[in-house]
């Protein structure tokens, strides 16, 4: 019984012993050789309501007196209490306000007491406290981390710039049986470590990279902490009953598969979708089999689902309320617990009124003769609806209308066009409860000019040689350099036009050549010029390839500088060669339209112009007669 009670008075007091010291602000070195920390609450080794024995003295500060009284175990407890979280405060940084906090509710407690020795105040304990300057060797202070791994049963290693808590592990063996004894935990703290941790009967594990702190419960191997100017640095190897790291980073192993959505529907940008849709569709897939959650969110709101465990499939939300000629935005974003997968997408519905479209001449057009003899228009009602309309012009060159009519394509009569005068043309149209109401311009040309339009036009390409584009929309010019000064890029234009209808004495003041440069693409052509060959050769749309294409020209008519942005046209002046043509000195076999200025490089620039073949902004050469 006596020898229990030595027993736990030496608990107590190293309890007080450890705290009142000198250099308890640098290292927990406040531990005395006299005590060993031990994991024992003081309620384990001491009876109920029994009064200890406790002793307070101070270390480094010598000749300094000691002080012993009686204490309850309840306030001893309380102590014991305080100082076991000042141990894992001043492991993971002994500077930090926490850890100050600590020392001076312990120095408080003390005091209240009556354990402080003789000719010690509060105040002096304090200012033994204050923090020595380090400014050459900032403190760490890890910040607030949100990722986090554990695993049980394991083996870990983890090291880096910190410190760990105790400082020195060595592996502990039961005497004689040679067992190993795990420690109840290890704590560890650092601004930039890698932890390794694998799970020894999951098969599973982690890497922890940065800032990072954790803790393992039931140790067993070994570890260090350094400081040693200007290095700061610790290690651990070991196993452990349970390991967990709050870290900076974290890369999950075997590496987690993202969950998958695909076939969506409505597809992402789709149109004219029916105001009666009635549920969004998706489906979601996890290539580990796990189940998922799912969270379907649409703006502006028409529905919204947050649904948890599913496995792999097609699932449905249903949708209201949706209102005609509105662009809603659908997300849906699943987790498989550890990471999440987020895509958007977007759809656009019907129009309820009726829509106007494809007017002729076209809006905005500048080119449009004064022979004009009809404007012509498309209507649409995505619900099927009959439709009445009118059509005005101002300057009033003609009016129309029509009622009950479905789809289609309608025109007005036209008439008594001027030379170069802005025309307005009004659409109005109503299906009974919704109207739409659109306006259309254009332009005549000055008196004198005529308009041709090509009756061929096609693009070839060096790197294919044998492949047709006589229908293509698009005309593609292109460098025949690219990367290291290689060949064989090259992409040329071909345009040719009938004027056989001007006499061969008809006065010609100009002829311009017009592309409409609409996109561009690898890298901006802007800048660059574009030279015009005059072809000595025949050829036809429907059969022209690289390797079939026309002689033309040892030197260019003409060239046009690509413009700094697109949606506007190109102009090349053909004048000379119409003349020719016209008075017959050459044959008109039409133009190679090409980009010979040395690119070089990867990603050559592509020069992309509208084709005859697209309907709108169709190339045309524009010449100026003496009527």
């Amino acid at each position: 019984m006596k020898k229990n009670h030595l027993f736990k008075k030496s608990v107590v007091v190293g309890i007080i012993a450890i705290f009142i010291c000198a250099s308890f602000v640098s290292s927990i070195g406040g531990y005395s050789e006299e005590f060993t920390p031990v994991d024992t609450d003081v309620a384990d080794v001491c009876e109920p309501k029994e009064n200890v024995l406790v002793t307070c003295r101070t270390f480094g500060f010598p000749g300094e007196p000691s002080q012993e009284i009686t204490m309850s175990l309840s306030e001893a407890e309380l102590l014991y209490d305080k100082i076991k979280d000042l141990q894992i405060e001043v492991a993971r940084d002994p500077l930090s306000e926490k850890t100050q906090q600590l020392q001076h509710e312990i120095i408080a407690l003390a005091d209240e007491h009556n354990l402080l020795p003789a000719g010690l105040s509060v105040e002096i304990l304090r200012s033994r406290l204050v923090p020595p300057q380090r400014s050459q060797h900032p403190r760490i202070t890890l910040p607030r981390l949100q990722n986090r791994a554990s695993e049980l049963f394991c083996n870990y290693v983890s090291i880096g710039s910190g410190s760990s808590f105790p400082i020195i592990i060595l592996p502990r063996l039961i005497p004689i049986l040679l067992t190993p004894i795990p420690r109840l935990f290890v704590r560890w703290s650092t601004m930039d470590g890698v932890t390794s941790c694998g799970g020894l009967r999951s098969g599973t594990g982690f890497i922890a990279y940065g800032a990072q702190n954790g803790i393992a419960l039931g140790f067993w191997g070994i570890g260090f902490s350094i400081f040693l100017p200007p290095i700061m640095a610790y290690g651990l190897l070991g196993y452990a009953l349970f390991a967990s790291v709050n870290a900076q980073e974290i890369e999950l192993w075997p590496p987690n598969n993202l969950p998958v959505i695909s076939d969506v529907n409505p597809p992402n940008k789709a149109e004219n979708i029916p105001i009666s849709f009635s549920e969004l569709s998706f489906r979601i897939h996890d290539a580990d089999g796990e189940l998922m959650d799912y969270i379907v969110e649409t703006s502006p709101f028409i529905g919204s689902a947050n649904i948890q465990n599913k496995g792999d499939g097609t699932y449905t939300v249903p949708v209201s309320g949706l209102e005609g000629s509105t662009e809603y935005t659908w997300s849906v974003k699943v987790t498989d617990g550890e990471d999440w997968t987020n895509e958007s997408y977007k759809f656009t519905t019907v129009p309820v009124a009726p829509f106007v479209s494809d007017p002729v001449p076209p809006d905005g057009s500048d080119i449009v003769l004064v022979s004009l003899p009809q404007l012509s228009f498309t209507l649409t009602d995505y619900q099927g609806d009959l439709m009445d309309y009118t059509v005005e012009t101002s300057p009033d060159i003609g009016s129309g209308g029509g009622s009950g009519v479905g789809d289609g394509t309608y025109t007005v009569d036209v008439s008594d066009l001027d030379y170069y005068t802005d025309y307005t043309w009004y659409v109005n149209v109503t299906d009974g409860t919704y109207w739409k109401h659109k306006a259309f311009t254009f332009r005549t040309l000055p008196e004198g000019v005529i308009i041709f339009h090509p009756t061929d036009d096609s693009w070839v390409r060096h790197y294919k040689p044998d492949v047709l584009a006589g229908s293509s929309i698009t005309l593609a010019i292109e460098n025949e350099y690219g990367g290291g000064g290689s060949s064989g890029w090259a992409a040329d234009a071909l345009i040719k036009f009938d004027i056989s209808s001007i006499p061969p004495d008809a006065v010609i003041y100009y002829a311009t050549l017009e592309l409409y440069f609409y996109d561009w693409d690898m890298n901006n052509p802007a800048g660059r010029d574009i030279n015009l060959y005059r072809a000595t050769s025949d050829w036809e749309e429907e059969t022209v390839t690289w390797n079939t294409q026309p002689s033309y020209a040892s030197l260019p008519t003409t060239y046009s500088t690509v413009p700094s942005s697109t949606g506007v046209w190109m102009e090349w002046d053909v004048t000379s060669d119409v003349l020719d043509f016209i008075s017959g000195s050459s044959v008109n076999y039409g133009w190679k339209i090409t980009d010979e200025n040395y690119w070089g490089q990867s990603n050559i620039p592509q020069t992309w112009c509208r084709s005859k073949e697209y309907g709108d902004y169709t190339p045309y050469i524009e010449i100026g007669v003496a009527e």
